[in-house]
């Protein structure tokens, strides 16, 4: 039984996409907006976390008022990442000392 198992080609994995509905992306995002309207310098996971959770959304089965949501999120996660890394720098500097990225891992540290 072992050798008939092996001399069968392998089979190939499927591919399988999760489709979400319209009101599925709509609690995603409206999940997001909040999220991103408390991120901080304390938090718990890092951007790149969001950054993943932002693009895994399919834009191609969005409406058009769902792709200017994203892109407002995306603007935010911009702008907080410009804030924290210009927190980071001057906490570098020794000016004072508070939360900042570990500059290995992304992770947000108390130092």
């Amino acid at each position: 039984m072992l050798s008939l198992l092996a001399s069968r080609a392998p089979i190939p994995l499927l591919s399988w996409t999760f489709v979400m509905s319209y009101q599925d992306i709509d609690r995603e995002i409206a999940h997001l907006e909040v999220v991103f309207n408390a991120l901080s310098a304390r938090d718990r996971f890092p951007l790149s976390y969001w950054h993943r959770r932002l693009h895994a959304l399919n834009r191609s089965s969005m409406v058009p008022a769902q792709r200017q949501r994203i892109a407002h999120l995306e603007a935010r996660l911009r702008s907080v990442g410009a804030q924290l890394d210009q927190f980071a720098g001057a906490t570098r500097g020794g000016s004072r000392a508070g939360p900042r990225l570990d500059d290995r891992s992304g992770v947000r540290s108390a130092r």
